[in-house]
C-alpha cells in the first residue's frame, strides 16, 4: 500500500474547551448549616464593611432584595482568607 503524499491536507484547529464553574447555589439558612454558624452570624458577615461575605441578590432586576444567594465556591474561598 501507498501513502499518497501528492495533495495537501489542511489541518483543522481545535479549540480549547472552557472550563466550566459549577455554581452551587445556597441561602442564608444553608450557609448557616454548612458553617456550622447561626443565621445571625451570616447576616453581620454579610454586612461587614471590610471583607463582607459575597452574595448575590437572587433576582438581577432587583439588587436591593433581602433574599439572597452564596455561591458555595466563593464562601469557602472567603473563609480560607479570613484566617
Amino acid at each position: 500500500m501507498e501513502i499518497l503524499k501528492d495533495y495537501r491536507v489542511k489541518p483543522t484547529p481545535v479549540k480549547p474547551k472552557k472550563k466550566r464553574i459549577r455554581h452551587e447555589w445556597r441561602n442564608a439558612t444553608e450557609v448557616a448549616k454548612y458553617l456550622h454558624v447561626s443565621k445571625s452570624w451570616v447576616a453581620q458577615q454579610i454586612r461587614k464593611p471590610e471583607n463582607p461575605l459575597p452574595t448575590h441578590p437572587s433576582f438581577k432586576d432587583n439588587a436591593e432584595s433581602i433574599r439572597r444567594q452564596f455561591d458555595l465556591n466563593e464562601v469557602d474561598e472567603w473563609v480560607l482568607n479570613r484566617r
